[in-house]
């Protein structure tokens, strides 16, 4: 990939971590924004595109026995979510946003080089695969220090509609894991559950969220949500 797109992807990407600093100095960061608004930012008026936003582990990537992905080495795509990003790269009109928690860098196991690194490697396969990502947004923050962008917290979608002039009400939130539900019906946006196959106990899952209408649809993988969302998308406008 050209390196001025990813450069710009990652810069982006890694604002959440900017304020890290301030916990050596003993001072939390509590509910502070990824950053603040931009005069160039869309008016809320004029927010009318749509996103799709995608967890990243267990959803674009396999899982790790670990928990986190630690080197680039250990980052592996699922053929499935590579498919999904370029049908929504080439088939819609939707934003694509990538939303991740990784407190492996807020916890000091990692640094901030190491998950540009991870990230480079996904653009670059993304990319030749004739797909794309319009932003990357990622809360490296630990868990303890309570900020708004960590999810369930739903502060890297908000941040998000105000770069991108996004509709949230018209976007869609895909992930595996209720973080990630609640993070995108906070925002206000549609639902899409992923069953990682890591789910031991899928079935009662999927009756607790289709019965309570906690969520739109439930897929097996990126593709097929891409599919089940498309023929939503085709019903409600």
């Amino acid at each position: 990939m050209s390196e001025a797109p990813a450069t710009a992807l990652l810069a982006t990407a890694l604002l959440a971590t900017a304020s890290l600093a301030t916990r050596d100095a003993g001072h939390p960061v509590l509910n502070r924004p990824l950053r603040r608004p931009f005069a160039s930012d869309p008016p809320p008026e004029a927010r009318t595109a749509r996103a799709i936003f995608i967890d990243r582990d267990g959803v674009v990537n396999h899982k790790v026995l670990s928990g986190y992905v630690r080197h680039p080495d250990e980052f592996s795509v699922l053929p499935e979510a590579l498919a999904g990003i370029v049908r929504l790269t080439r088939e819609t009109g939707y934003k694509i946003v990538l939303l991740t928690n990784q407190s492996v860098v807020g916890r000091g196991e990692i640094p901030r080089r190491t998950l540009e690194a991870i990230h480079e490697k996904l653009l670059g396969e993304v990319e030749a695969a004739g797909g794309r990502f319009d932003l990357l947004q990622v809360c490296a923050h630990a868990p303890w220090l309570g900020c708004s962008c960590r999810k369930p917290q739903p502060g890297m979608l908000l941040d998000a509609a105000q770069q991108l002039g996004l509709d949230l009400t018209r976007s869609w939130t895909i992930g595996d894991a209720v973080r990630d539900m609640l993070a995108g019906r906070h925002a206000g946006t549609r639902l899409g559950f992923i069953r990682y196959r890591a789910w031991h106990d899928e079935r009662d899952w999927e009756r607790l969220v289709t019965e309570k209408h906690v969520v739109d649809f439930v897929a097996d993988t990126l593709d097929e949500a891409v599919t089940k969302l498309l023929e939503l998308d085709r019903t409600l406008t």
